[in-house]
């Protein structure tokens, strides 16, 4: 929020989409996303327990967005996706080796599979 020179997290997001951005999204603490596409806001836990290491979360998080997006589904849905990726990847030590691949995360239709450490909510 010092970069928008907002105090609440609703605030700084109305302001960078008047700054031109479309989809905004914001990390808080590794615990939880907030992202809006203009349309509304919505905030995700990130469904984790302890954090093994925090190296190359954020830049999985940024990466299954953007692909996501490529692939034309909504900012909602590459969240959804990209968050349980970012809890894969904070569930294993380094940046490199805790990049999920698409079936570290799904499995057939919208099963979940991974996760038995971490607790899916």
């Amino acid at each position: 929020m010092a970069i928008t020179g907002t105090k609440t997290v609703p605030d700084a997001i109305q302001e960078l989409h008047r700054l031109g951005c479309q989809n905004v999204v914001l990390v808080n603490n590794s615990r939880e996303v907030t992202y809006s596409d203009r349309q509304k806001i919505e905030t995700k836990v990130v469904p984790i327990g302890p954090v093994i290491d925090r190296c190359g979360a954020t830049e999985c998080l940024e990466t299954w967005i953007g692909l996501s997006l490529i692939r034309q589904k909504s900012l909602a849905e590459g969240c959804e996706e990209a968050i349980l990726a970012m809890a894969y990847s904070l569930s294993r030590m380094g940046g490199h080796h805790s990049m999920p691949r698409r079936s570290d995360i799904r499995m057939g239709r919208g099963r979940m599979r991974g996760f038995a450490s971490i607790g899916i909510l």
